[in-house]
């Protein structure tokens, strides 16, 4: 019964009397206690199959299931105290990247731990929505998903978050502060968001290089010392980025318009995404787009990959901008050199660029570990969070 992916609702007849049989064969009890069981549980098979097997209630067993990411056994087998300590038994991962916010929880399990799928949703960053209104979107979030299992602010033992922003030592510490007050039994750790691909990749002294929204490197050679190279923001820096790729692509489509660069099929696609009619029209949506602006990134990635030599020019100079930061910051080592380069963000989730951006640093003549991509640095901060126990 574990493999069962969704709850089965009884309907009508034939699927009540077919979802009876199951809980009866799932439970190893008679028909008549299943249909019992299945009505208590509201027509959730699963729901019926844990209550029955372990003597609670619907609201007891579908806590177990959430806390199981819905698979019966794991439901059944585990004790209830691993599976939903009361108290300071949960670790709290965030990635509070530009184009997204995700979550990740994770709850003891003896000695180790069972994590839970993340959750993503809208952005929320200290430069747009200030250290107070980051810090209160994350919690709204976390209470969010501690209720999903049945739980709430009081099984919070650990919160690791990583944002853009936090590498200003004053908002830091504010948000921590937030955290803290909300959150008094939990340990707290604010990261800046470059730093959760070194904790993803097992290497705190990694050297990191993010191009997501923004663009950074970061090494940390020692627990002392800290390295870095741009990381400026939108319309100053971030070169390399999403948001300043999507900007160079609007400015090309701009130029070709008035006959001062080539043409491109960018025009076309950007139109179209943006359902605007021309490039005049397409500059006053940049003024008013915001962050949201850098979603344009992937048709110029596309337009690279089908051969487009404007986009293919634009991803060339936004992997050179990317490569220098990198070099720059190893500079800064004075000859040392670290054990590994990881690399994140949604420009590099792109196999493609990924694959030309590594081919053109180690192109460049300099002995160095290979790159490791990661996908998920909300993986960093959960793994950052479940250490916090130790």
């Amino acid at each position: 019964m574990g493999d069962l992916m969704v709850d089965l609702c009884a309907s009508n007849e034939k699927l009540r009397l077919r979802s009876v049989r199951l809980v009866a064969m799932g439970a190893n009890v008679d028909m008549e206690t299943a249909a019992k069981a299945l009505a208590l549980a509201s027509g959730e098979v699963k729901t019926a199959i844990v209550t029955l097997k372990n003597n609670i209630s619907a609201v007891d067993g579908r806590a177990r299931l959430r806390a199981a990411q819905g698979k019966v056994a794991w439901a059944i087998n585990s004790k209830p105290a691993t599976l939903a300590k009361p108290t300071h038994s949960v670790a709290i991962g965030i990635d509070g990247g530009g184009t997204s916010l995700k979550l990740r929880l994770a709850m003891r399990d003896g000695d180790g731990w069972n994590r839970l799928p993340l959750s993503s949703g809208p952005p929320a960053l200290p430069a747009t929505h200030g250290s107070d209104g980051t810090a209160f979107e994350w919690r709204r979030r976390i209470l969010g998903e501690l209720a999903l299992i049945g739980l709430n602010e009081s099984a919070v033992g650990a919160v690791v978050s990583g944002t853009s922003g936090a590498g200003n030592p004053q908002v830091k510490q504010e948000l921590a502060r937030y955290l803290a007050d909300w959150f008094p039994h939990a340990k707290i750790e604010i990261l800046a968001d470059v730093q959760l691909l070194a904790r993803a990749a097992g290497d705190k002294h990694a050297l990191c290089l993010v191009a997501g929204t923004g663009s950074i490197a970061w090494w940390e050679p020692d627990n002392t010392t800290i390295y870095r190279a741009g990381g400026f923001g939108p319309g100053i820096g971030d070169e390399g980025s999403g948001a300043w790729l999507a900007d160079e692509a609007i400015r090309a489509v701009c130029m070709a318009d008035d006959g001062r660069g080539p043409e491109t099929s960018l025009t076309q696609a950007l139109l179209n995404e943006t359902k605007q009619t021309d490039a005049r029209g397409l500059a006053v949506w940049r003024q008013k787009a915001g962050r949201t602006a850098a979603g344009l990134t992937r048709l110029v990635l596309q337009g690279a990959t089908t051969g487009d030599t404007v986009a293919q020019s634009l991803r060339a100079k936004g992997i050179y901008h990317l490569r220098a930061l990198a070099q720059v910051v190893l500079r800064k080592g004075s000859g040392n050199r670290p054990k590994m380069l990881v690399a994140g963000g949604g420009l590099f989730s792109n196999d493609d660029f990924w694959q030309v951006f590594q081919e053109s640093f180690h192109n460049s003549g300099a002995e160095m570990p290979v790159w490791t991509r990661i996908t998920h640095p909300v993986n960093g901060a959960l793994a950052a969070a479940e250490g916090l126990f130790l």
